[in-house]
């Protein structure tokens, strides 16, 4: 193996995971940290975020506020909605008519 190749997985290992608040306001509307929230919870990078900005919404007692982590999408997927054009479902026939 080249020396190249240890690496990449490592790093594709270490980032595999990604950050997010999952926030929502206790009230119909509410605007924090230059964002504005609803009673729908709202999932929010934690690196789209600043330090200071994720203190503000985990101190406003008008949100609620949980730290949650997922994988992140293998780079090597494909992105589109609906996926890859090979991988699609057939369409699926017509029952018969009951006798």
């Amino acid at each position: 193996m080249g020396a190249g190749v240890g690496r990449k997985i490592k790093e594709m290992t270490v980032a595999s995971k990604v950050k997010f608040l999952v926030v929502r306001a206790l009230t119909d509307s509410f605007r924090r940290a230059g964002y504005e929230f609803n009673r729908v919870a709202r999932k929010i990078a934690k690196s789209e975020l600043s330090d200071e900005q994720i203190e503000q919404l985990n101190k406003e007692p008008l949100l609620a506020v949980i730290e949650t982590e997922e994988s992140a999408p293998d780079a090597e997927q494909d992105s589109s909605a609906d996926g890859p054009a090979d991988k699609k479902a057939a369409p699926k026939a017509p029952k018969a008519p009951a006798k």
